[in-house]
């Protein structure tokens, strides 16, 4: 994600997915603005329940069975960490920005971020493991920028 930008931009009509499949939510992590709908779906044959976490208090806590209709939320807080309590090995992260500067990478650890206006921003990189990276970049109208942050 970008950090630094300005004001803040309207969410996308497109809501964010996320399903419960083979016990494993997908995708791991997802990436939304704020006011952004988020419908959860399970696609499995049990029960699961999606507890969501924003810091340490519940931000919502619902079950779960096959074929009922996914759940809609909207994405209103920075962070929320989505488990399942019946399966305490499931787990998500839903990242929530004003703005939509921002990318989740794909195997590759890379992540395009288009349109950035002209300026200096923090880029953020967060491995769930291992933590945050930083690094400044100036942004150049017309120009690409390039950002190189490495994990051991």
């Amino acid at each position: 994600q970008v950090k630094g930008v300005p004001g803040t931009s309207a969410a996308p009509a497109t809501p964010l997915q996320l399903d419960q499949k083979g016990c494993t939510y997908h995708p791991h992590v997802l990436a939304g603005q704020m006011g952004q709908k988020l419908m959860i779906s399970n696609s499995d044959p049990g029960l699961h329940n999606v507890h969501a976490y924003a810091g340490t208090a519940t931000a919502f806590n619902q079950a779960m069975f096959k074929g009922i209709k996914p759940m809609e939320k909207v994405c209103d807080k920075d962070v929320v960490t989505l488990k399942c309590d019946v399966h305490p090995f499931m787990r998500a992260t839903v990242y929530c920005l004003s703005h939509p500067y921002f990318g989740v990478s794909g195997e590759t650890g890379e992540v395009t971020i288009a349109n950035v206006p002209p300026g200096t921003y923090t880029v953020v990189s967060t491995q769930e493991k291992l933590g945050d990276k930083t690094q400044s970049v100036t942004v150049v109208a017309g120009q690409t920028a390039q950002v190189t942050l490495t994990y051991p």
